[in-house]
């Protein structure tokens, strides 16, 4: 039986940012338990036919199920991780409406653009 001091359950972001900051600074001693067979949590996309997964190789058939935005101007802490991973990042269009599919039983719906939703967010 394997054993190790530090046991990190969860391989979601906040998993794998714990493991991160642990073996930068020295903690060797760890393991990262999941329970799915791939790491990232909600940070995957499906596919048209809801298969989940990371494999980005019919991208422009997928859509994301988890984390998408934040705001570098306003959500300062998370930018500079951003940064510190080196994690690729693109401008998010702001303005105008925004369709949005709440379920695969309803149709899409138009609604106003999401840059006007931030100040009414209970944060």
């Amino acid at each position: 039986m394997q054993a190790a001091r530090i046991a990190i359950i969860g391989a979601g972001l906040s998993g794998l940012y714990a493991a991160w900051l642990l073996e930068s600074r020295g903690f060797h001693d760890c393991v990262l338990l999941e329970a799915r067979n791939a790491l990232g949590g909600r940070i995957a996309s499906a596919s048209a036919s809801g298969q989940a997964g990371f494999d980005m190789a019919d991208a422009i058939d997928r859509f994301d199920l988890g984390p998408t935005w934040f705001w570098p101007d306003r959500q300062h802490e998370l930018h500079r991780l951003v940064d510190a991973l080196g994690l690729a990042r693109f401008k998010q269009f702001e303005t105008g409406d925004t369709v949005v599919e709440r379920s695969p039983e309803e149709p899409p719906m138009r609604v106003r653009g999401y840059s006007n939703a931030w100040p009414q967010c209970a944060w």
